[in-house]
């Protein structure tokens, strides 16, 4: 099973469900069945624990014989024991951007955009507590670069590797710059019916980003965190959606979500302010405002 990938993207809690959301290849489903199946025929009384922090569709009844149902159970109310999401706000900057570097949306063009909000962050609260992620490698690359010319230094990730799934960091201020999207046709591969992998190509997204995304969290949910989302204002509706599913039985959201603002402009400016008066919350007093002014950035002189 080494090629394993297990998802936990949450933005509520860290284990907050009974359903497993993972990227596999037919042969590891095929492996971990036959693992699962053998379980089923020595085991009396068996139990299996899945653990996710988000909802996919897959049916992971099928990898066991038939009778088995799966029961989804929440850890705490809204799979947020510690009740982490109100502590963080999502800021919104609706710009649909592409990995494409022809086109007119792609980052190399809007990189001035990008650049205004990301040197502000790194002004306001440092490097060492600020966590960039994009779309692909070549692109945090481009953007790394181009902060470097501005006379900035500071790391950007990109999504799906290790550092943005499950890991915890110090920092409280996130830059998500575009969603995690992959090629429409990326799926293809694995189901007969194309809309099928055309969802399962959307779920890949919310799940990349949305885990991303909770890197900036505070595990304990007692200082204030702040994501500015750099991305079509409708792909961050339909995340909140999916992460949050509504339960059919209540009619409530089965996780709690954050809450999510538009970032507004002024001109060509961008106006900050509303971050910083969440950010500027007493319970960051010894967290985000004050002690991780950045001792990496260096200034062209």
């Amino acid at each position: 099973m080494e090629r394993w990938r297990e998802h936990t993207p949450l933005l509520a809690a860290g284990c907050a469900s009974a359903t497993l959301i993972f990227d596999v290849i037919d042969g590891e489903k095929y492996y971990l069945s036959r693992f699962l199946r053998k379980i089923q025929d020595s085991v009396p009384n068996f139990r299996v624990l899945f653990t996710t922090a988000t909802f996919g569709s897959y049916k992971y009844e099928k990898l066991f014989k038939r009778g088995i149902d799966i029961k989804d159970i929440n850890f705490g109310a809204g799979g947020d024991p510690l009740n982490t999401t109100a502590k963080l706000r999502i800021y919104n900057y609706d710009l649909n951007l592409s990995n494409n570097s022809h086109w007119k949306n792609s980052i190399s063009s809007k990189m001035p955009e990008i650049l205004q909000i990301l040197t502000w962050a790194l002004d306001e609260y440092g490097s060492d507590n600020c966590f960039f992620c994009t779309m692909s490698k070549k692109s945090a690359k481009q953007i790394e670069e181009a902060l470097e010319k501005t006379g900035y230094k500071c790391s950007v990730n990109y999504y799906r590797p290790d550092e943005t799934i499950g890991v915890e960091r110090e920092a409280r201020v996130g830059v998500m710059v575009g969603a995690a999207h992959i090629p429409m046709n990326s799926k293809n591969a694995f189901y007969k019916n194309k809309t099928e992998a055309l969802r399962k190509v959307r779920e890949d997204m919310y799940i990349s980003t949305v885990q991303a995304m909770n890197r900036v969290k505070d595990p304990d949910g007692k200082v204030p965190s702040a994501i500015i989302s750099i991305m079509a204002e409708s792909d961050l509706k339909d995340m909140m959606w999916h992460t949050g599913e509504v339960n059919e039985e209540t009619g409530k959201p089965k996780l709690k979500v954050p809450r999510t603002f538009r970032l507004f402009t002024e001109g060509d400016k961008i106006n900050f302010s509303s971050i910083k008066v969440a950010l500027a919350h007493p319970a960051a007093s010894n967290g985000v405002c004050s002690r991780h002014r950045s001792k990496l950035r260096k200034r062209k002189q």
